[in-house]
């Protein structure tokens, strides 16, 4: 499931700034969101679109857009402590405290090549990985085997800060001391040292020019001879961590935040524009062009491009409670609140009333089914959109407690009330479990699983069987039953 900006995206967020000439908003996700941890230190995205975040003490998180599924030593991690995250076609890397796991179709296991140590750094290139180790040197891996480098084989066992790649494809690499090696495709050589044995992190940008974060801010060099000239100091004051180039514009992480540079001005993305003026470690650009921001204590903050504005319901409404969004066509949502009844969003953004019997105003949420509208209410039950008109559906039975839509899978819609479950088809309404609290239901190939107030269940041949599998939440409630790409099923 891929990351993507959805008109829905609109209604739901609310945090606006302004960046001078462009505009970004912003999210955070922290651990009331699901995320194990508040301090996030990696990020990575798979082939399938999937957000990987690492955490300091809480193991490894996937994000779909809307959850968080989480991952520790129980998944096979070697350390719930996650240093750095890359992807390789069909493979997750992650280097934790302890040594090196790799994720394949959804398993997690140790890569056999790398001793168990704290893994600082993972840079891929096509199917080849580098991987930096905390006792000095630098391995290269090609799947299961590999070779290291370090001063027994002519490079150096000091720490290594930072490794890119420039356009023509060649490797450097920033050590203590502010040296820089090069990689020829068999060895290291030391390429030049840098005047300010501070820096932090480096950026080439041409085999002559270099950019280089410091603890005195951002320095550009000039190569000539092996010998790097000062031409340019930006930032004087800043602690610059990493140097990153997003869509062309320069992004800097500092010791209390983020430097965005458009032109020649730098913008601070601090508590003021969204970001909590806290440490940041890392930031990560997707596919979709959004830029996640791993941070010390506030956990994950995402900015997308183009600030999102605050809709206005009519006045006389008097909307203070939402109760659901749903989007029911590309460019038409339904809005059901507690009180005021439903109101439709349509594609200028503009919102407007749902024509309804006046009597009908709690509605739970809207559903689409063979591309028609139908909403549950309090007062009068399922009620299906018929011209410009909600009728309640025929032969409704008599509700426990106001219905509300659990999910559509293909022509069916199920419906439950807190005591049993029932299912909507173009035939009609009909009751198909009954004294069974249902609040999740699970589409497989085979069957429909359903989490409920008393463990798992399956419906077999019209009748709920539970499942007993042994573990605590046999007998608890199940809030969600999600399946991911690799056909494994989270509870």
């Amino acid at each position: 499931m891929k990351l993507k900006v959805s008109f829905l995206s609109v209604l739901i967020l609310a945090t606006v700034w302004n960046c001078r000439s462009q505009s970004f908003s912003s999210i955070n996700y922290s651990v009331e969101h699901g995320l194990p941890q508040s301090q996030v230190g990696a990020i990575t995205q798979d082939g399938s679109g999937y957000l990987w975040v690492g955490t300091a003490s809480g193991g490894l998180s996937r994000f779909d857009g809307k959850k968080f599924t989480n991952y520790t030593i129980g998944h096979g991690l070697l350390s719930p402590s996650i240093q750095c995250l890359s992807w390789t076609p069909d493979k997750l890397w992650i280097g934790t405290s302890r040594g090196l796991n790799i994720m394949v179709n959804g398993k997690i296991s140790e890569h056999p090549f790398i001793p168990r140590e704290e893994i600082k750094r993972l840079l891929a290139r096509d199917t080849l990985m580098w991987v930096v180790p905390s006792g000095g040197g630098i391995y290269q891996l090609s799947g299961d085997s590999g070779r290291y480098y370090s001063d027994e084989t002519g490079f150096t066992n000091r720490r290594i800060k930072d490794m890119e790649y420039d356009s023509m494809g060649t490797l450097w690499v920033l050590t203590t001391g502010g040296q820089v090696y090069h990689f020829d495709g068999e060895e290291f050589n030391l390429y030049i040292t840098l005047p300010d044995s501070t820096t932090q992190s480096i950026l080439p940008i041409s085999n002559t020019q270099l950019l280089a974060g410091t603890r005195q801010g951002l320095i550009t060099y000039q190569i000539e001879n092996r010998e790097a000239k000062v031409i340019r100091t930006e930032v004087p004051r800043a602690n610059i961590r990493e140097i990153r180039v997003f869509d062309g514009e320069l992004w800097l992480v500092m010791q209390s935040g983020l430097l965005w540079k458009q032109g020649e001005e730098f913008t601070w993305l601090s508590s003021k524009n969204g970001l909590t003026s806290v440490p940041v470690f890392q930031i990560y650009q997707d596919r979709e062009g959004i830029i996640w921001a791993g941070t010390n204590a506030y956990g994950l903050f995402k900015f997308m491009r183009g600030p999102f504005r605050k809709l206005k319901f009519p006045p006389e409404a008097l909307v203070d409670v939402i109760t659901d969004i749903k989007q029911v066509e590309p460019e038409r949502v339904l809005v059901t609140t507690l009180g005021k009844g439903v109101f439709e969003v349509g594609s200028d953004l503009t919102i407007q009333p749902v024509v309804m019997p006046p009597s009908v105003r709690n509605v739970s949420n809207a559903a689409m089914l063979d591309g028609k509208i139908l909403l549950a209410s309090a007062e009068m039950g399922i009620l299906i959109k018929s011209g410009e008109k909600f009728e309640p559906i025929p032969d409704q039975p008599i509700y426990a407690s106001p219905p509300y839509f659990i999910d559509t899978k293909d022509d069916q819609l199920f419906v439950f009330d807190r005591k049993s479950l029932f299912v909507i088809q173009k035939s009609g309404i009909k009751k198909i479990i009954d004294d069974l609290f249902v609040f999740m239901i699970c589409q497989t190939d085979t069957s429909l699983l359903l989490g409920t107030d008393n463990g798992l269940h399956v419906l077999v041949n019209g009748k709920a069987q539970k499942i007993e599998t042994g573990f605590q939440f046999d007998n608890q409630l199940i809030t969600d039953l999600v399946y991911d790409a690799y056909g494994n099923l989270f509870l």
